[in-house]
């Protein structure tokens, strides 16, 4: 083996075989040997080829990938060019109710008289700014709340005066009323004058 070996890297080496079977022997060995050569050689084209394809699937892609970019880009540019009136701001609505809440505690209402004080005018008046800015897709809730002993349409004409004076300065806003009596009373005595209240609420219109 040796020999066919050095024969076949050396052509210019001369065996001479021994005999008509070793004649044989080498031919069939170098023609095996050209086989697997050939064979390999077709293995490492194919490999190369299988390369350069992958080389040039990859060039594809980051060009691609490149692109990618600039036209998210341009989709980002286009949404801040959208006009203004598309974007719906967060509307805090917990933060007004307690705003309005705090507003009414600090003028007592019909505590003496079935009329609005000065105070309140002003109280509804500070209260209507508030709602002014607030989209036409939330309403106003106007209660009335009485303490024991007095029926319930005392509390409903509460409300009710409280929404007319709401409603000279939002002529464009539902507001709705309702009298609930003595129904959430808020003082541990329920006779207490306290109990009478009145409460506004900024809901969603769902109608």
């Amino acid at each position: 083996k040796r020999q066919l070996y050095r024969h076949y890297l050396y052509p210019h080496t001369i065996s001479v075989p021994a005999n008509d079977e070793a004649i044989v022997m080498e031919a069939e060995a170098v023609k095996a040997l050209q086989q697997r050569v050939e064979e390999e050689s077709e293995t490492i084209l194919n490999a190369v080829e299988e390369k350069n394809a992958t080389a040039v699937a990859v060039s594809a892609a980051e060009h691609e990938a490149m692109q990618r970019p600039v036209a998210n880009d341009n989709a980002a540019a286009q949404k801040e060019a959208a006009p203004a009136a598309d974007t719906k701001p967060d509307t805090d609505i917990a933060g007004i109710n307690r705003k309005i809440h705090t507003l009414l505690s600090a003028s007592a209402f019909f505590q003496h008289s079935m009329a609005l004080t000065p105070k309140n005018l002003e109280t509804l008046d500070q209260i209507s700014d508030v709602i002014a800015s607030l989209p036409k897709t939330y309403k106003l809730v106007v209660e009335g709340h009485t303490e024991k002993g007095l029926p319930v349409s005392v509390s409903a004409e509460m409300a009710g005066r409280v929404a007319t004076r709401l409603r000279t300065n939002l002529s464009d806003r539902k507001i709705d009323t309702i009298g609930y009596g003595d129904r959430y009373l808020i003082s541990d005595d329920p006779y207490a004058r306290i109990n009478r209240r009145v409460e506004i609420i900024v809901r969603r219109d769902e109608d």
